[in-house]
């Protein structure tokens, strides 16, 4: 994955949030349809390791859907500031689910 931009969802804005980037090191097989990616994950310029699991479904018209779930922690990239890297307030630990559509090859 490369360069995906968060937007804002406001109507009418188009101002970026930020910009991501993953670099994947290797990905592996766990068993039956379940894998593991290890990567850098790169938000606002600052890399961090991670391995994300995730489960590849083979469809019958030659297309796959991946899809997993992981954690990241928002101050490890400098998401909020101030007040907002209070626990209290915003959550440390963010939730990112994920499902790609990936088309049969031609």
């Amino acid at each position: 994955m490369k360069a995906t931009r968060l937007r804002s969802t406001r109507p009418g804005s188009t101002r970026l949030l930020f910009k991501s980037d993953f670099q994947k090191q290797w990905s592996t097989r766990v068993g039956g349809d379940r894998y593991e990616v290890k990567g850098a994950l790169s938000i606002k310029g600052k890399p961090r390791e991670l391995t994300v699991p995730f489960t590849l479904k083979n469809l019958p018209d030659g297309s796959s859907v991946a899809s997993g779930d992981f954690s990241i922690r928002r101050t490890d990239f400098g998401i909020g500031g101030g007040e907002w890297n209070e626990g209290d307030l915003v959550a440390n630990e963010v939730p990112v689910h994920f499902r790609l559509t990936l088309g049969a090859p031609h």
